[in-house]
């Protein structure tokens, strides 16, 4: 927390500015640490600092992941031929159009 949380908590439970001007970091921790002790403020929640890490949890999302990529590079792929057979068949009616039209 920052000091000046902690000025502002100590100046909200009742020090006068004048005292919480005066007070360092480590009396401003104290004065609060006696505030929390006596209930009239609570401690402030700290985030887990480590959280387990389970590595047969980690290779399955992994595999699933590459499955994926996998499945989206075949899908892409396969509609990228098919664009190309598309194209291919445009161009031979067009082609077809043109022969046609010429006699």
């Amino acid at each position: 927390m920052s000091t000046a949380r902690l000025r502002a908590k100590l100046l909200t439970a009742g020090y006068s500015d004048e005292d919480v001007e005066s007070f360092d970091r480590q009396i401003c921790m104290e004065k609060w640490a006696e505030l929390v002790t006596r209930g009239v403020d609570e401690p402030v929640p700290t985030s887990p600092q480590f959280t387990a890490y389970d590595v047969e949890l980690e290779r399955d999302r992994l595999r699933w992941e590459q499955q994926k990529y996998e499945m989206e590079q075949q899908t892409y792929e396969m509609e990228m031929r098919l664009k190309e057979r598309e194209l291919a068949l445009r161009e031979e009616e067009l082609h077809m159009t043109r022969k046609l039209n010429l006699t």
